[in-house]
């Protein structure tokens, strides 16, 4: 991103080795007229995780406001993306225990900004070709196997690792903001 009153984004991304674009888990949206911008990193394990990132970066962008405003209507629609499925028995038990994923929004508005994220989804905040922040992570030894994750069902137990993070900030002139999924976000630190 550049810029205090135009803001520009790019986006960069690849399937994981030996899995086509269709099989893609990850999402990303955003909308430099509006100030915000998501990424979400879908939990392999979990049922239609790609469907599920891709509703909650859409679903960020397109309410601003606090979770409560876009995060139940984004439940609801995965609950009804898969109940438009022909599944099997065992999908259905899948689908039974939901999606989830990693996430992080930011939304900037004039010179300030403030990220939100579940998991380890990160942003970096790079000034004068530096590093001048690193969120939610701050060390590649921060990650482990199992981060937080937000779920599509809001019942399920492990509801509880769902924890959200906030930060605010300012940006200043030639600042960049960039938003990575874990992999490459613990290797850039």
């Amino acid at each position: 991103m550049a810029g205090l009153n135009s803001l520009t984004w790019r986006v960069f991304y690849t399937p994981k080795s030996g899995h086509t674009a269709d099989e893609y888990e990850d999402a990303f949206a955003g909308d430099p007229e509006r100030g915000r911008f998501a990424i979400a990193d879908g939990a392999s394990e979990s049922a239609f995780a790609n469907v599920w990132a891709q509703i909650i970066v859409n679903a960020y962008i397109q309410t601003p406001g606090s979770w409560s405003g876009w995060l139940p209507e984004a439940r609801h629609q995965w609950q009804m993306k898969c109940q438009e499925r022909e599944l099997s028995w065992y999908a259905e038990a899948k689908v039974a225990e939901g999606a989830y994923a990693a996430f992080l929004g930011l939304s900037v508005t004039g010179r300030h900004w403030h990220a939100t994220a579940v998991g380890d989804c990160c942003m970096f905040q790079i000034r004068d070709g530096g590093l001048l922040r690193a969120f939610p992570m701050r060390r590649s030894a921060d990650f482990d196997n199992r981060p937080s994750l937000l779920g599509s069902q809001n019942r399920r137990p492990c509801q509880a690792r769902a924890r959200r993070v906030h930060i605010r900030g300012v940006l200043n002139p030639g600042d960049t903001a960039i938003l990575m999924t874990d992999a490459l976000a613990q290797w850039f630190l």
